[in-house]
């Protein structure tokens, strides 16, 4: 592309006296997508009315070259090459404007705000820039570290900003030439920090419906939505008492009865105000078909076995039918058993349908036991109202001796990998509620048993084989080694995990579970438990094969594979409690018993749930155990492991922070930061990190910023925050607190305090070394 030079882009200059050869360019490129068009309607005389009328333009268009008549009549005009430039830069058509006129460097960024801004929940936050340069400039926002790829222009605007928006704002602004190459180096905006405005709960939707009319039974949900800063509680009553418990916008009451019937209303809170909700009422009307009085429909029943010894496991069920809601109590030997678990026990009880209710029993025979020979068990059965009901005794006779094994198998180490991933990205897969719950209580149990856990939330496809082939350098010979994990999965001729950035089902998306397997068994470890706690349903569309890529791992024994479903069926999660299969291998999986009865105790504690999860979910087992070992056998501790007990110890640890002091205007300020591994010190890929500031004189305000994306980031509290995801981490983390002078808020001081990398991003499993 030729530019006009020197006096051929003077703006005073007539197009007559411009380059033939230019104007000649300019016409072919004004021909194109009819650009003349626009420039002729940008023609406005003095009077504010357009020069060219639609029968001018009709003429222009009868030319052999519209552009040429055009550009001839401005000459007659005596238009100047600055005033056809300005028309151009009207016209927004800069790619022709580029020729005629004279580059102009970036000049000084002019925007509308800087610094500190506060943002009213829901309103719209914005800011302008203004910056002269030619060629125009390109703008590139970005929030904290990470560009807004659909902020391209001038001005950023967010609307409905909530506490997801907060942060640090930056643009870049450049100059490219035709070919992409910058004209000089890019220059950026001063930050801008938006925050939300404090602000008093206002309703934006009412508790609903007004009224409504349920069965004994049935579930009652009552929900309302807020806007207001900062965090909002809520208080939910029914007739003007406190309903305990209930802390959250969303009222559920699982099988509501006639207690649950009445006025309804929600008070919404925040440092700033409350405002109290419209009422609610709700009708509960009894179940016709359900007694008033408890009526047993299902005895407890003596298992079919004509003695038990000492550890072996009972399951009983008693089931009955009544419109109030019951509690069960179990008597074993005369030792009251309620609800939950114990050292030789565990009860469950709810309810299936409308109006009935159920209980199961799992116990183990103990010494105590023995001394009487057998277990007499019965069921307690009391009505909120106060009716009571006693179901049949069951009596099991005791047989001497005790099949517990022997405690001849030991460890040399023991290591559990635990992954849960919950929150999908992109593929079209909801995501999933319990498996970062599930992997943090197993590794509670775990800990219990003297295993190393490396437990992970949360991993794309190159996180997920770098944690395992992290984790496998610490395996050796005769260790015990668990892997479980909990989240989507498909089925066929392997068995595929699905990392959270899976974009489809495909073999180049997805991990093979044999990979795992192979990975581990490579190890040579003398105890290798396995649950891929997934559906596995099957995919047969022929352009998503899911080809076995991974050939089948070297046979070994002592390999225990439990999947939570079998083939072409679901695995089941609960919400605000655990998956169905963690559920019932957090009851039995510390128990000094064989892995093998370990997981037939799982499986059948799965085939007693009720009728709609235990046709869903089928668990299955491929073993070759040849050794009747424990998850629970002990750890030999040999002192030549030390080193790589240290090495272990060093990847999850966390750099600590020094106690800071700082004089401020009128006030000592003292900041002390507290870090952990999330959720009870075990997630190793998220941070707990507590924040105390201290003013010895006048109180400031003082905020947070921190150099990780804000959907890695959730508060708990004023002061306590958890930083997700970092595995993911390419820069060291940065928090800056800011101080605002309560006398000028213009006046700003900010403190800058280096995390590195904690935990195992310094491992950065982020980076493809396949």
């Amino acid at each position: 592309m030729v530019m006009a030079e020197g006096p051929m882009r003077d703006p005073d200059a007539f197009l007559d006296d411009v380059d033939g050869y230019i104007l000649t360019t300019v016409e072919e490129m004004l021909d194109e997508d009819d650009n003349w068009r626009k420039v002729a309607s940008a023609c406005v005389g003095h009077n504010g009315l357009r020069i060219y009328s639609g029968h001018d333009v009709t003429l222009f268009s009868r030319s052999h070259s519209p552009s040429a008549a055009l550009l001839k009549d401005f000459v007659k005009r005596n238009i100047t090459l600055g005033g056809l430039q300005q028309l151009l830069e009207d016209c927004q058509l800069h790619s022709i404007l580029v020729l005629i006129k004279k580059p102009e460097p970036l000049g000084e960024i002019h925007q509308s705000s800087e610094g500190l801004v506060s943002v009213h929940h829901l309103d719209v936050a914005k800011v302008e820039l203004n910056v002269a340069g030619f060629p125009p400039p390109q703008y590139q926002w970005y929030f904290q570290e990470t560009p807004l790829l659909d902020e391209k222009a001038a001005t950023l605007e967010i609307k409905d900003f909530s506490a997801k928006n907060e942060g640090i704002y930056l643009c870049m602004v450049q100059r490219l030439d035709q070919e992409g190459n910058m004209l000089e180096e890019p220059i950026w905006s001063k930050p801008v920090i938006f925050r939300m405005q404090q602000s008093a709960p206002q309703f934006v939707v009412q508790p609903y419906p007004e009224k409504e009319v349920i069965n004994v039974g049935d579930q009652l949900i009552i929900s309302c939505e807020t806007k207001g800063h900062p965090e909002i509680t809520y208080t939910w009553y029914l007739n003007n008492e406190k309903v305990p418990n209930v802390k959250t916008s969303q009222y559920v009451v699982l099988h509501a009865e006639i207690c649950n019937a009445g006025c309804y209303r929600c008070v919404a809170s925040n440092e700033e105000g409350q405002v109290e909700s419209a009422k609610v009422f709700v009708q509960v009307v009894p179940n016709e078909n359900a007694p008033d009085h408890p009526e047993i429909t299902q005895q407890p029943e003596c298992p079919a076995c004509e003695s038990f010894a000492i550890d072996q496991g009972i399951l009983l069920k008693c089931e009955v039918r009544c419109i109030h809601k019951i509690t069960f109590t179990w008597m074993v030997n005369n030792r009251r058993v309620t609800d939950g678990q114990g050292p030789t026990h565990d009860v469950t009880s709810g309810s299936t349908e409308k109006g009935s209710h159920w209980s199961y029993l799992q116990c183990r025979i103990t010494q105590e036991d023995s001394a009487l020979q057998k277990v007499v068990i019965v069921c307690l059965i009391e009505s909120t109202k106060g009716d009571t009901a006693i179901s049949r005794p069951v009596v099991i006779p005791i047989r001497a001796g005790n099949i517990s094994k022997n405690r001849q198998y030991k460890a040399r180490n023991k290591w559990a990998l635990l992954i849960g991933n919950s929150k999908y990205a992109q593929m079209k897969m909801k995501d999933l509620i319990v498996p970062t719950k599930d992997i943090v209580v197993l590794a509670q149990e775990l800990k219990k048993l003297h295993y190393r856990c490396l437990v992970v939330a949360n991993l794309k496809k190159m996180e997920f084989i770098g944690v395992v082939k992290l984790f496998c350098q610490f395996i050796q010979d005769h260790d015990y080694v668990v892997f479980y994990y909990g989240g989507h999965g498909i089925s066929q001729q392997d068995e595929f995990m699905v990392p959270v950035d899976a974009s489809s089902a495909e073999e180049d998306q997805c991990i093979s579970l044999s990979f795992i397997q192979q990975m581990i068994l490579e190890r040579n470890p003398d105890l290798c438990y396995i649950t891929p706690d997934m559906c596995r349903h099957f995919v047969d569309d022929p352009g998503r094969s899911l080809a076995r890529s991974v050939p089948p791992a070297k046979a070994r024994r002592n390999l225990l594979i439990l999947y939570a479903t079998s083939f072409s069926l679901s695995a089941l999660e609960q919400p605000r409690q655990n998956s169905i299969l963690v559920k019932h291998l957090i009851r039995h999986i510390a128990k000094e018993i064989p892995l093998t009865e370990m997981v037939r105790m799982v499986m059948e504690g799965i085939k007693h749930e009720p009728k709609r999860v235990h046709d869903w979910q089928v668990p299955e087992i491929l073993t070759n155990m040849s050794d009747m070992r424990s998850l629970a056998d002990p750890c030999l501790e040999l002192h030549e492991d030390a080193p790589l007990i240290s090495s272990w110890n060093k990847l999850l640890a966390i750099r600590p922070l020094p106690r800071f002091q700082k004089r401020l205007w009128n006030s000592d300020v003292v900041i002390e930061l507290h870090t952990s591994l999330a959720d009870r010190k075990i997630l190793a890929n998220a941070l707990e990190l507590g924040i105390a500031v201290t003013y010895y004189g006048q109180s400031l305000k003082h905020f947070y910023e921190f150099s990780v994306p804000s959907s890695d980031i959730e508060q708990y509290g004023t002061h306590i925050y958890r930083i997700n995801n970092l595995q993911a981490l390419q820069k060291p983390l940065l928090i800056c607190i800011i101080f605002v002078n309560p006398s000028d808020p213009q006046l700003q001081e900010s403190f800058m305090f280096d995390l590195g990398f904690p935990s195992i991003s310094k491992e950065k499993l982020w980076i493809n070394d396949l």
